[in-house]
């Protein structure tokens, strides 16, 4: 029964992290979960709470199925600056593709949509991007140990500065922003530390959600 019972919390969690994924936050209700899941509103809450806590559970599901993983592939790969490069590569197909149905990354629409009226789970957003951050830091000190990046750049900082990148791009997206318009904004945002395009290499990487 117990592992039947986790089977069954880890794919309302699933159900409610698309729900929370397409609508956001404030316009998503525990009812509209409550459909989605086909569980009752009361053993909604028995089994996570109330609206904040279920978001919360839900967040820390995405941190950990989606983004970990990624974050993950990224510190142990043996080419680290391509990797990297290919991975805001992804991104930026993804944003670009109009028939991607792509919802963009849940941590920054979080951090986007609640930074003001829900500043605890919005922290609980930041600190996913401050994981991110933190993997991007590894990534390029690597790739200084590798020869592939100036000994003199400073990687704490170019994380950071990649991090808004990233943010840049999902909400150009949001704001129905051209291709072209992106394509640009890329050029420029990598010409900053790196002396070619992120797409001119592509190893191997899984897709990026």
């Amino acid at each position: 029964m117990g592992r039947k019972a986790t089977f069954i919390k880890e794919e309302a969690l699933q159900k409610a992290l698309d729900v929370f994924w397409k609508k956001g936050y404030l316009a998503t209700s525990v009812r509209d979960i409550a459909e989605a899941t086909q569980l009752q509103l009361a053993s909604l809450y028995h089994a996570f709470g109330n609206k904040d806590a279920l978001f919360s559970k839900v967040l820390e599901t995405y941190l950990t199925h989606f983004i970990s993983p990624k974050l993950s592939e990224l510190s142990e790969s043996k080419t680290p600056l391509a990797t990297l490069k290919e991975f805001f590569s992804q991104v930026q197909n993804k944003v670009c593709d109009a028939s991607s149905g792509d919802k963009g990354c849940f941590v920054i629409n979080t951090v986007i949509e609640l930074a003001g009226p829900e500043p605890k789970l919005a922290a609980q957003a930041m600190q996913g991007l401050k994981n991110i951050e933190d993997t991007f830091t590894r990534v390029l000190r690597r790739a200084q140990e590798q020869g592939e990046w100036p000994q003199d750049r400073d990687a704490y900082k170019t994380a950071r500065y990649l991090v808004q990148v990233l943010i840049t791009l999902r909400l150009m997206a949001r704001l129905n922003r051209s291709a072209q318009e992106i394509e640009d904004y890329m050029s420029v945002a990598f010409a900053q530390f790196l002396p070619e395009s992120p797409r001119t290499t592509k190893p191997q990487l899984a897709s990026v959600r």
